[in-house]
């Protein structure tokens, strides 16, 4: 299998298993709809590997999921007693964050292999985009795992400009 082939495994995994996540979390809306636009960045990124494929042009625009979970983890902050999601699934948030930091190692440690600027760029903001995942991902898990500790922080440092 060539790196393409790879990628779009990798992204269209993710997208399945955040569609999954988003599902089991159906009674908190803030935390089901990040991982509904993790899910849309997935398949974003499958769509961006699939045209790089078949050497269509690809127009990479970054998405707003990071600003979006800002602003849904400062309502958090303001409805607290709201927060929940079915803890006992915790494995599988350890999970997404596990698939998307091996997503950005494998993007990254593959960019020796191509020698187009342009195609590099767009793995280099697609793995940049993962590490993103990633962030995000674990801030979840450190609201549902000690809520009460990541709420102390009044200055909102957990999502910190990337």
């Amino acid at each position: 299998m060539d790196f393409f082939d790879i990628a779009m495994g990798i992204e269209k995994e993710g997208e399945d298993f955040y569609v999954r996540l988003a599902e089991s979390c159906g009674n908190n809306e803030g935390i089901r709809n990040i991982l509904t636009m993790l899910a849309r960045d997935e398949r974003k990124h499958y769509n961006i590997f699939r045209k790089m494929k078949d050497n269509n042009p690809v127009d990479f625009q970054n998405t707003d999921v990071f600003d979006s979970a800002k602003e849904i983890f400062s309502e958090f902050r303001k409805q607290f007693d709201k927060v929940s999601c079915d803890t006992s699934q915790m494995d599988l948030y350890k999970k997404a964050l596990e698939l998307e930091n091996k997503s950005y190692n494998y993007y990254m440690e593959k960019l020796d292999e191509f020698t187009d600027p342009i195609q590099m760029g767009i793995i280099r903001k697609v793995a940049n985009e993962e590490k993103r995942h990633a962030l995000l991902l674990d801030n979840i898990i450190e609201l549902l795992e000690r809520p009460e500790n990541w709420l102390e922080n009044a200055e909102f440092v957990h999502l910190e400009d990337y």
